[in-house]
Parts: C-alpha cells; structure tokens; sequence
C-alpha cells in the first residue's frame, strides 16, 4: 500500500485541524455565557503548596465534609501506593489526617494514620526540599516502623521527581523506592491514568461520590490540576482534535509527521529567539542550549558573583540563580553562601530562597506575574511560540517581544544582586538537572 504525497496530507490535515479549532472557537463564544467554560471555583482560592495540601486532605480524610467517609482514600491506595498492601474501604473509614503535623525535627504537610499504617505525604508543587528534609523525614518514619507501625513517604511533585540530593541522597532514595517506603507521584497522577480505559483517581473518587455536589468540585480539582501541571485547558477541543486527527490513516500518518517537524519548528524559532536576545547589548547571554524536551538560557552576572541567571523550559518554566560550578556545592558554607545571595532577591518575587546543591533561587514564571510574565508550560504553550515568529516576520510589537520580557527579568535580578555583569567574564558551567520546583 503506498502512501500519497505527505505533505499534501499533511497540508490537508492541518486545514482540516484550523477549521475544526474556528468552528469550535465560534461554539464557544455562542454558548460562553451558558457555560461559562473559563469558570471555575477554585479561581478566588491562591493555590499555594498549603492550599493543595488542604484540598487533598480534605479528599482523603473520612470526616471531612464531602461525607463520602473513606472511599476515597481506599481509592487513593488502591490506585497509587499499592505497594503499602490492602486499606480496606472499612478501615479507611476509621483512618484519621492532619495537615502540617509536627515532629521533633520539622512538619509533615499530610499524615494518614490507618490502623496502625501511615502515609506520610510531602507535598511539593512548587518548592524545592529543605536541606535533609526527606532524611528527617524517614528518621520519622523508621521510628514509627520500629514500633510496629508501618510507614510509607508519598514525594508528590509537579513531576513526579526523586527528592533533591541535599534532601536524601539518590541512591539512598532508590533503595527506598525498591523496598516501598518511598513513593514519588506527580500531580498528573492524581488527575490522568498511565492506562488507557482506566479512571485515574480523581476519575474514580467522582465515580464513587455519591453526591453530585461532591463530585462536581472533585472535577472543579481535576479540571485544575491539568489546566496548571498537565497543561491541558480545554478538553471538548482536544477531544475534537483527536477524532479528527484518528478518523483516517492518513492523517494519523499525518499527525507523525506533523509532530516530527513541530521540534525543528521549535529549534529555528529558540534560534530566532536567542539572536533576539543576543542583539541586545547588555544581554550578557553565555550559553543557549535546545533539546529535545525543552531549552536552557544561561546569562553572566558580575564575575564575583558564584551564580549565573539560568532561565529555562521543559515542563514548566523556571528562572533562578545556578552555581557555576558544582565544585563544593555541599559545603556548607558554600549553601550559606548562596542563601546569601538568595536574600538579595526576596523583594524580586515569591520564591524559595534554596534549591538544591545548584540552585540558590528559583522562581517560576507565569502570566500574572510582574518578574517575567510568560507561560508556566512555556515548551508545551503555542503562544510563545507564536510570538516569537510573528517577531521574525516583522511584527515588533511588546506583545511579541519574547526576548525582551525574559530579558526585563534577567535585569532584575543583577540589580537586585547590586552589581553588574562582567563584559567578558569567564563561566565554568556544568550540565545541570532541571530547576527545583518554587513557591509561586
């Protein structure tokens, strides 16, 4: 069986996509004022790490208002930390749960007591790890094992991620994820099943609910949850999309080959978007890098400075301080070093003043921000992306000046450091994982 001309297709496929999305965008103004798509409760809360950790306690504790009593963190175990063995829906109705418990050492955002079984949740959307904070953690958790009571840490992230090194120590981690006191979920995981046909569990929770008024808000959280971690706002369309886009083999033929070309897309326009910003004098700009899963942007502050601006996007966007070298990350004074430094920018905007061995500071951008007002799922969002070519083909508008709103926040952040970049400072930058997740 041959195939036609691709391009042809994929020319086809893409025209077939727009009107699709203008038919769709049309519907949605007429009916916007019955649906009221963009609403959503969860609007006039700040969803902060504390708000997130009230939201899923509340979902999984018996006695909590929604009445459903234990269903849904006999779900919750079911479905995600299975390892800790059978909660059955009767002893989950006897489970209790505290938000910000605290311990000799600290405090513990969610603990679920079961029967002599715990789930202690750390909860990180946004901020980085404390120093040590998952090895007090399971210092806890040890004695309360020691004593007969089985524990088990749940590390919830934005992505899912193993704990920062000055947190618990790799392998030190993956030994606790092979013998199952350690669990590392992602908040796609609560909203999005891995398994094609299975209900995640926020699917199941409004499955199991029985009060319309219940599962209504638990769809509100999902509906959030996606829109801010997942990056996915409007599900009628992409629902559309997908029926288009698989109603014939040669559009899904099409749909490949429009997904190969989509990264060379992004790698011109990040070219384009670097010699924007490279035309600026007093860019300071050291190094650019372009992957696969995102881009990186390193920037040069005053040679004295240990730190260099990095800004980049892979899943979310970040902006922060970045050790230029990893030698002597862990040395205490070097982490007392860059607290320092990390204190010059707390007036900058909302962050952890810590990351990890690398990272002194970080922030993560957004739309509503003043620092750097672009989009949190920067890789993922096609307006950046589109702005970025409407530049290159003339339109030099604030609007699309996508370099310059990364720039306003790299000049920030050097006067807040109160000094200046060198011209020609020397950088020994290593290969670093991505930015650790800040406190928006």
């Amino acid at each position: 069986m041959t195939r036609s001309d691709p391009i042809q297709a994929a020319r086809q496929l893409l025209s077939e996509v727009a009107a699709c999305r203008t038919t769709l965008e049309a519907a949605r103004h007429q009916y916007e004022d019955r649906l009221a798509p963009d609403f959503s409760p969860l609007q006039f809360l700040w969803l902060d790490e504390l708000m997130w950790s009230r939201l899923i306690a509340w979902l999984l504790n018996p006695r909590e208002t929604h009445a459903q009593k234990g269903r849904f963190l006999h779900l919750f175990v079911r479905s995600l930390v299975p390892g800790v063995g059978v909660w059955s829906e009767k002893d989950c109705d006897q489970a209790s749960v505290k938000i910000e418990h605290a311990f000799s050492d600290g405090r513990i955002d969610i603990v679920v007591e079961c029967d002599e079984r715990f789930l202690i949740i750390e909860n990180k959307p946004y901020a980085a790890d404390q120093d040590r904070q998952l090895q007090r953690y399971f210092h806890y958790a040890d004695q309360l094992s020691r004593a007969h009571r089985k524990a088990t840490i749940v590390y919830l992230t934005a992505d899912g991620r193993l704990p920062s090194k000055s947190s618990l120590d790799h392998e030190v981690a993956e030994e606790r994820q092979r013998d199952g006191t350690l669990v590392c979920l992602s908040y796609r995981d609560l909203a999005l099943s891995p398994r094609l046909g299975d209900p995640s569990w926020l699917d199941a929770c409004k499955m199991a609910s029985r009060s319309p008024r219940v599962a209504s808000f638990i769809e509100e959280i999902q509906a959030q949850i996606k829109a801010e971690f997942v990056g996915m706002r409007d599900m009628n369309q992409d629902d559309a999309l997908v029926s288009l886009m698989s109603g014939r083999s040669e559009f899904i033929r099409s749909a490949f080959d429009v997904q190969r070309s989509l990264l060379e897309m992004k790698r011109g326009l990040f070219k384009a978007l670097v010699a924007d910003i490279s035309d600026n004098e007093g860019a300071g700009l050291l190094k650019s890098e372009f992957r696969n899963d995102g881009f990186t942007l390193n920037f040069e502050t005053a040679s004295q400075i240990p730190f260099i601006v990095r800004v980049q996007a892979f899943e979310v966007m970040a902006i922060g301080l970045m050790r230029r070298t990893e030698k002597n990350a862990r040395d205490p004074v070097r982490i007392a070093e860059g607290r320092a430094y990390a204190s010059r920018l707390t007036g900058v905007a909302a962050s952890e003043k810590w990351g990890d061995d690398l990272w002194a500071w970080v922030f993560l951008p957004n739309m509503g921000n003043d620092l750097c007002p672009l989009p949190a799922d920067f890789w993922a969002n096609p307006e950046p992306w589109v702005q970025i070519a409407e530049r290159e083909r003339g339109n030099r508008s604030r609007e699309t000046d996508v370099a310059g709103k990364i720039l306003a926040a790299v000049h920030k952040i050097r006067d807040a450091l109160g000094t200046a970049p060198a011209e020609t400072a020397p950088a020994d930058l290593t290969p670093s994982p991505p930015a650790p997740m800040a406190k928006r």
